[in-house]
């Protein structure tokens, strides 16, 4: 008897045994199929929200390209308004009486202190003679000649009252020497040599009049001064 109940005991142990191992293994089974379904669908949703962000940007893009389109159109529309406006002759450019008055257009800048002078009608044509010599503004051309003279009258003011200290000749120009003097003033009296007063000069002289009017001082400064940055950045370097 005691031999029976010890064989009964250990068959139920054993069996015992064999049910945990089997509930643990159903348990193991059930969660790495949780983990594995969770880890699709993880992956699936990390897609689907790539996907719309991808058709976000390219919405945003095709927004910001139909704005700058329509900003380009604008734009030409309203250069071409103020052109026609002042083509008085429809000969399909500006000539200088009609450059004047488009320049002097209360309406399309900002009020003048006084009207544009000849000079500086005539350094507006110039301008736009560096691209094609016409003896006049064409519509392709109006764009930067706006762009220039708006930023001239910026300082027009300025280089006007530095143009009279340094005409010491009181001719209403400079000439080389008396833009070299003006250059050193705005140098912070630093150096400047002929070989620099002869490359700004020849660049600003856009009448070719052998002397620099206001406009054409103004020029002188802009590019002076890109050269000086220019140089300052190749030293930091």
């Amino acid at each position: 008897m005691p031999m029976a109940a010890n064989a009964s005991a250990v068959l139920g142990s054993l069996e015992r045994q064999r049910s945990i191992k089997s509930v643990s293994n159903a348990g193991v089974a059930k969660e790495r199929q949780r983990s594995g379904g969770s880890g699709t669908e993880s992956l699936v949703g990390g897609l689907e929200r790539q996907r719309s962000v991808s058709q976000k940007s390219e919405a945003s893009r095709q927004v910001e390209l139909a704005s700058g389109s329509n900003v380009a159109t604008a734009r030409y529309c309203d250069l071409t308004r103020l052109f026609r406006k002042y083509d008085v002759d429809k000969s399909d450019k500006l000539e200088a009486p009609e450059v004047k008055l488009m320049l002097g257009d209360v309406d399309a800048f900002r009020k003048l202190d006084e009207p544009p002078t000849d000079e500086e009608v005539e350094f507006i044509i110039s301008v736009a003679e560096m691209k094609q010599s016409n003896g006049g503004v064409e519509l392709s051309d109006l764009e930067a000649v706006v762009i220039e003279w708006t930023r001239y009258l910026k300082q027009r003011r300025a280089i006007s009252d530095a143009l009279s200290c340094y005409d010491a000749s009181g001719t209403g120009k400079l000439s080389p020497a008396e833009l070299k003097m003006y250059l050193i003033s705005i140098s912070q009296r630093g150096k400047v040599s002929d070989a620099d007063v002869e490359e700004i000069f020849l660049q600003a002289d856009v009448v070719k009049d052998g002397q620099l009017s206001t406009p054409e001082l103004w020029k002188a400064t802009e590019v002076w001064q890109a050269k000086k940055s220019k140089s300052a950045s190749c030293i930091v370097q």
